[in-house]
């Protein structure tokens, strides 16, 4: 079953045998665990700069003197992995639900993420520990 639109500009619809660049290896993770909760709100835009319904603009301040600037049709991808996937309040509440009610790991792996561990690093200052 395939869904959703191959090419944006002219609307194409997606084909059971539509082929997809993909830029790096977690991206089909990410879009297996898109599929599998139902985000349907959910992308991961890579290159484009096009958010598709409606969304709040996003503004920024290129220096302490500037004026706001609005940076909504910015690739997010030159964020890398945090800020590549565009998401609704829903669908962003949805994923940790779906991690740690079990839904994504098996037990095993879900107590070995949750687990917390102390590290001691040697800094300048002397020992620092963070979780």
């Amino acid at each position: 079953m395939a869904s959703g639109v191959a090419d944006i500009t002219s609307r194409a619809p997606v084909e059971a045998g539509s082929r997809f660049r993909i830029g790096s290896m977690t991206k089909p993770f990410v879009a297996t665990v898109v599929l599998q909760l139902g985000l349907h709100r959910t992308s991961v835009p890579g290159d484009d700069t096009a958010i598709i319904g409606p969304h709040p603009r996003g503004s920024v301040r290129l220096g302490a003197c500037a004026p706001l600037g609005d940076i909504t049709a910015i690739t997010p991808s030159v964020a890398g992995a945090s800020g590549e996937m565009i998401s609704s309040t829903g669908d962003v509440n949805r994923f940790p639900a779906a991690l740690l009610g079990g839904r994504l790991l098996r037990p095993a792996q879900l107590r070995k993420m949750m687990r917390t561990t102390v590290r001691t690093a040697l800094c300048a200052g002397g020992p620092s520990r963070s979780w």
